[in-house]
């Protein structure tokens, strides 16, 4: 948090005395230093060369609240007490998350001939990129190019 200034700091003085800041400033005249002004319950006090100036230590000056407003308290809502004669019955159906689907098709590195393709409306037997093939297809390149095993 950052302290007030030096300005809002005697305007708050001032306000809290009652008094106006030519009346404070008058009183300067009588002191010479800080510690004799502060002692006496002045603002303000005369320096050497004859300058009025503020009789306020860094210390004296305060914290500054934050201007950031403070949050609501939250209030805690009662929770209901279970009826002793309701018994809750197991969900029908899970709620939430995605639908189920088919079989999944995991491949885990395995070698593609080993591979149940079923799943799959096109399949890709090349290493060009984009180029997939229908069943068909991929049974008549299978018949007359075979993979090499190795």
């Amino acid at each position: 948090m950052a302290k007030e200034s030096l300005r809002e700091h005697l305007n708050r003085k001032i306000k809290e005395k009652g008094s106006t800041l030519s009346k404070e400033k008058a009183k300067a005249k009588k002191y010479k230093s800080i510690a004799a002004a502060k002692k006496a319950g002045s603002l303000y006090y005369t320096n050497k060369a004859g300058k009025v100036m503020a009789a306020v230590y860094a210390t004296d000056l305060a914290l500054k609240s934050s201007l950031k407003p403070k949050l609501r308290p939250t209030v805690k809502k009662p929770t209901p007490k279970p009826d002793p004669k309701f018994k809750p019955s197991a969900p029908s159906q899970p709620s939430g998350g995605r639908p189920k689907t088919g079989p999944k098709v995991v491949n885990k590195n395995k070698n593609p001939d080993e591979l149940s393709t079923q799943a799959f409306d096109s399949v890709k037997r090349t290493d060009r990129k984009g180029v997939t093939l229908t069943r068909k297809e991929l049974e008549q390149m299978s018949k007359y190019y075979p993979r090499k095993r190795k």
